[in-house]
């Protein structure tokens, strides 16, 4: 008796260890943030690694981002029925309409190519002259990246 509930434990126990393990396979590897001006449609090199001026970007027609957070994980054929998702908030203060800090939380599935790799992209609008506060992590884990964007405006 004891051994079958001893043999079900260990069971249970290698479930979870591989359910688990699934998740922490994933890991975010880079984040980008591109600039969109809307006057000629275009985007800017990653400012994270290009040190662009941010100050008075709205008089560049930027009111809008795209932040691309590079991921690596097992594409081993089973992501359609349960894929991993990838969770990112920014807090700023938009450009128009109120003057009180928000909140944007995004989430999104992580469909991965055959080499296992995955870039999310997330549109973020309404930025501007108050720096953008982001936030990223695979749901399911504790592990997050931070990174903040400082725009900025005056004379």
């Amino acid at each position: 008796m004891f051994g079958k509930i001893f043999k079900s434990l260990a069971i249970i126990s290698l479930f979870l260890i591989f359910a688990s393990n699934s998740s922490a396979q994933t890991r975010i590897t880079g984040i980008q943030a591109k600039l969109f001006y809307q006057n000629t449609g275009k985007f800017s090199e990653d400012i994270f690694t290009n040190q662009s001026d941010l100050w008075n970007v709205y008089l560049d027609y930027v009111y809008s981002i795209l932040v691309i957070v590079q991921t690596e994980g097992k594409n081993d054929g089973k992501q359609f029925d349960t894929p991993n998702r990838i969770e990112l908030s920014g807090r700023y203060i938009p450009f128009e309409g109120t003057a009180k800090e928000i909140t944007v939380r995004k989430t999104t599935p992580i469909w991965f190519d055959e080499n296992g790799k995955a870039n999310v992209g997330f549109w973020i609008e309404n930025i501007g002259c108050e720096p953008l506060k982001l936030t990223v992590k695979i749901k399911g884990q504790t592990k997050t990246l931070r990174k903040t964007i400082k725009f900025g405006c005056g004379e």
